[in-house]
C-alpha cells in the first residue's frame, strides 16, 4: 500500500477538492465574529470513508488512487494542542492489514492558514460558534465561501447543532456539488460529502463518469482509546470480551490475529477491529450466539471470522451499525437482525461480509437493480423494482428479508434450513413470489405487518413447521402452491381480504391454521390427507370467512369428505357435493368438489411455449439454454403440423438431454421440474 495515496484521498480528494471545487464563492462581508477554537488537547473524533467511481465507458478503468483508498478502513483526529486560533492534531489512519500511520496537522481555524502536504488540516476544524453567512476562514478571502445555514441533524444517536456549507458547479464538461457540516459548538468537520460528475464525447457517444466522496463520524468523544487484545500476549487484554468491558463508548478495540473460543457480547458503541479477516477468528464452540450486538448503535466491525455457534452474528434491536470484511460460517444460523420499526433495520453492510463465503447484499434505498446470483443472503429496506431470481440460501435466520419494499420478484430461489425463508417483514407491496423451493425451514414464507396486495404463487414447499404465514396483512393472493408434508400448510393471523385458491395443501399436520381471520376467499384448493384440514389456534374460533367461489365455480376438494359425508350426492353432474362441509357454524364450504381441483390445461404448444419462457429466466449458459430450446422449438413445429408422434420424440430426446446436464448445468430442483414438466406435455398430446 502506497502511504501517500492513501494520504492524498483522505485529505485532497476529501476536503480540499471540495474546498477548490464544490463551495459557491461570496463576496467577503465586514463580520466581527469573534473568532475561537471549540476543542480542546485530547478531543478525538473517529472517521469512516466511503470512496465510489462508476462510468458507462467501455474502456475506462478505476483509477489506483480508488482502489487505494478501499484499503482504508477509517482514520482519527486527535487534538494535540491548541494555542490561540492555532490547532495541532494527530491523523491516526487504520488499514485493512492492520498496519497504522500517524501524521501531524495543523489549522489556524480564524485565518485558514495551514500546514501544506501532509501537514494540511484544512476544514478539520473550522471557528466555533459561526453563524449563517460568515465566512469560514478569514485570511483565505471570498475563495473559500461561507456559512449557508445552521441546522440540527443526528450523529450516532444525537441531535447536533451543525453549520452547512454546500453548492453546485458546472462547466461545460462537469458537475460538482458538495457538502460540508461541522459541530457548530466545536467547530469539528463530522460530515463531507462531494459528488463529481464528468462527461466524455467520443464520436457519437457521451460517457458518463462519476465519483462520490464521503466522510462521516464513527465516533465522538473528547478523550478516547485504543485497547489492543491478542491471545498470545503481551497486549491490553486476552479476550476480547474483557477488552469490550472495560471500554468507554467511541473506544476502538484492536484484536491480533488469533482464535478466541468466545461468545461476545457488545453493548456500548465501539469499534471492533482484527487484524485480519482470515487469521482473526471468533469461535463459538457450537455454543449460543457468537457475536451479539445487543441494544447500541454505531458499532463497527471489520476484519474477522465469527464461526461455530447456534447463532454466528446476532444485531439484536441495535442500528446503524457498519461491517466490513467479516465471514460468518459454520453456525447453525449465521446472520440475524431484530427489528421493529424504523432506524433499526438501517445498517451499514456490504458484500465484503459473507455467509459460508458468500456474499451478503443488504441494501437500502436502491432501485432497479438485480441481486447477483452468488449471494448468500439478501436483505432489501426500502426499496423497489429489484429482481432476486436463481438464488441458493441457507443457514440464516432469515433467507431473504424484505421492510418497506415495492414492486420486485422473487423468483426461481431455493431456501432452506433458516427460521424465515422469505421474510416480508414490514409494508412490503405489489411484489411477485414465485417459482421459489422452500424446504427445512421454521417458516417458509412470512407475509408481515401490512404487506399487502403481493402475488405469491407457484412455490413449492416442503418438510417446513409453517408454510405461508400471513399476519397482519391483506389484499395477498396465494395461489398454486404446492404444500406438503409441513406442519402447518397455511397460517392466517389477524389477516382479512386475502385470496387463498388452487393451491394444493397435502399430508400436511394442519392443512390451514386460522387465529381471528376474516373475510377471506378460499376456494379451488385441494385439501388432501391432513391430519386436521381447518385447524383454529388453540383457545381461539374462527372467524367468518368464505369458503366458495359459489355455484357453478365449486368451493374445495376435501380429501375427508365421503367420510364425513357417506349421503351426499352430486348436483345435476356439475362435479358439485350437494351437501356443504361444515368447519363450524360460521364457516362452511358449501360447494364442495368432487374430484381434486385442476386448472384447464393448457394446449400442447402453449404449455411448451411456457416451458421455453421458464428456461430462459434460469440464466443458464448460453449452450445450454439453446439446445434445451431447440428440442422444444421442434416439438412445437411438429404440433403445428399435426405431426404429435414427432413431438413426443422430440420432448422424450428433451427429457434424455436434461438427465444428462442434472448436477452439471442444471440443478435436482431444475431438472425435476423440467422432465415433469415435458412428460406433461406428453400426457396432454396422448389426451
Amino acid at each position: 500500500m502506497d502511504r501517500k495515496a492513501i494520504l492524498a484521498i483522505t485529505l485532497t480528494l476529501m476536503l480540499l477538492s471540495m474546498l477548490t471545487l464544490a463551495f459557491n464563492i461570496h463576496l467577503v462581508r465586514a463580520e466581527s465574529t469573534d473568532r475561537k477554537v471549540g476543542v480542546s488537547v485530547g478531543y478525538w473524533i473517529q472517521y469512516g470513508i466511503s470512496v465510489m467511481w462508476e462510468s458507462n465507458d467501455p474502456n475506462a478503468t478505476t483509477p489506483q488512487y480508488v482502489l487505494d483508498s478501499q484499503q482504508l478502513v477509517f482514520f482519527s483526529n486527535v487534538v494535540q494542542s491548541v494555542s490561540g486560533t492555532n490547532v495541532t492534531f494527530n491523523r491516526i489512519m487504520v488499514f485493512k492489514n492492520g498496519t497504522e500511520k500517524s501524521e501531524t496537522r495543523w489549522i489556524d481555524v480564524d485565518s485558514g492558514h495551514a500546514g501544506t502536504g501532509s501537514a494540511s488540516g484544512y476544514l478539520s476544524f473550522i471557528a466555533a460558534n459561526l453563524s449563517a453567512g460568515d465566512i469560514i476562514y478569514t485570511g483565505l478571502g471570498k475563495g473559500i465561501g461561507e456559512i449557508n445555514e445552521t441546522i440540527t441533524r443526528t450523529y450516532l444517536g444525537e441531535p447536533v447543532e451543525i453549520n452547512h456549507s454546500n453548492s453546485t458547479t458546472s462547466g461545460t464538461s462537469y458537475f460538482i456539488y458538495g457538502d460540508a457540516y461541522w459541530n457548530r459548538a466545536t467547530g469539528v468537520l463530522y460530515e463531507s460529502y462531494i459528488n463529481h460528475t464528468e462527461y466524455t464525447t467520443k464520436g457519437d457517444e457521451t460517457y458518463v463518469t462519476q465519483e462520490t466522496q464521503w466522510l462521516y463520524p464513527i465516533g465522538i468523544i473528547g478523550v478516547a482509546k485504543t485497547w489492543t487484545v491478542d491471545d498470545d500476549g503481551p497486549a491490553d487484554f486476552l479476550n476480547i470480551q474483557d477488552a469490550i468491558n472495560a471500554a468507554n463508548p467511541e473506544d476502538t478495540i484492536f484484536v491480533h490475529s488469533g482464535t478466541y473460543y468466545e461468545n461476545v457480547v457488545v453493548n456500548k458503541t465501539v469499534s471492533l477491529i482484527g487484524e485480519n479477516k482470515t487469521t482473526t477468528i471468533i469461535d463459538g464452540s457450537d455454543e449460543g450466539v457468537v457475536l451479539h450486538i445487543r441494544c447500541t448503535q454505531n458499532v463497527s466491525v471489520d476484519s474477522f471470522t465469527i464461526r461455530n455457534g447456534i447463532l454466528g452474528l446476532n444485531l439484536d434491536d441495535s442500528s446503524y451499525t457498519c461491517f466490513r470484511n467479516v465471514d460468518l460460517v459454520g453456525s447453525e444460523f449465521n446472520f440475524r437482525f431484530s427489528a421493529m420499526f424504523g432506524e433499526n433495520f438501517i445498517h451499514d453492510i456490504d458484500n465484503s461480509t459473507t455467509v459460508n463465503y458468500k456474499p451478503i447484499y443488504y441494501w437500502v434505498n436502491k432501485q432497479d437493480k438485480e441481486v447477483p446470483i452468488d449471494a448468500g443472503y439478501v436483505a432489501l429496506i426500502n426499496c423497489s423494482r429489484i429482481v432476486m431470481r436463481n438464488l441458493n440460501l441457507e443457514h440464516n435466520y432469515d433467507g431473504i428479508t424484505l421492510s418497506n419494499v415495492r414492486n420486485s420478484v422473487v423468483e426461481n430461489v431455493s431456501i432452506s434450513n433458516t427460521l424465515h425463508g422469505l421474510y416480508l417483514r414490514l409494508n412490503c407491496t405489489n411484489n411477485i413470489i414465485q417459482r421459489n423451493f422452500m424446504t427445512n425451514n421454521s417458516a417458509a414464507i412470512v407475509l408481515q405487518r401490512t404487506s399487502s396486495s403481493n402475488n405469491v404463487s407457484g412455490n413449492i414447499i416442503m418438510n417446513n413447521n409453517d408454510g405461508i404465514g400471513v399476519d397482519r396483512s391483506l389484499n395477498n393472493s396465494l395461489s398454486r402452491n404446492f404444500i406438503v408434508n409441513n406442519e402447518n400448510g397455511i397460517c392466517l393471523f389477524e389477516t382479512r381480504n386475502n385470496i387463498i385458491s388452487e393451491n394444493d395443501v397435502v399430508n400436511n399436520t394442519r392443512g390451514i391454521q386460522i387465529q381471528h381471520a376474516y373475510n377471506n376467499s378460499i376456494y379451488h384448493n385441494n385439501f388432501i390427507n391432513n391430519e386436521y384440514q381447518v385447524y383454529p389456534l388453540s383457545g381461539y374460533t374462527i372467524s367468518t370467512n368464505l369458503w366458495d367461489d359459489g355455484y357453478p365455480s365449486g368451493g374445495n376438494y376435501w380429501s375427508d369428505y365421503e367420510q364425513k359425508y357417506p349421503n351426499a350426492k352430486e348436483i345435476d353432474d356439475s362435479g358439485i357435493w350437494n351437501t356443504p362441509y361444515v368447519i363450524d357454524e360460521n364457516n362452511q364450504d358449501k360447494y364442495p368438489i368432487i374430484e381434486p381441483w385442476s386448472p384447464k390445461p393448457p394446449s400442447p404448444v402453449e404449455a411448451t411455449q411456457e416451458l421455453i419462457e421458464t428456461i430462459e429466466t434460469w440464466n443458464l449458459p448460453k449452450g445450454t439454454e439453446n439446445s434445451l430450446k431447440a428440442k422444444l422449438k421442434v416439438a412445437i413445429h411438429m404440433l403445428d403440423m399435426g405431426k404429435e408422434d414427432g413431438a413426443i420424440r422430440k420432448l422424450t430426446a428433451f427429457i434424455n438431454r436434461v438427465e444428462v446436464l442434472r448436477e452439471k448445468k442444471l440443478t435436482n430442483e431444475q431438472a425435476d421440474e423440467l422432465v415433469l414438466e415435458a412428460q406433461r406435455i406428453i400426457d396432454l398430446i396422448k389426451g
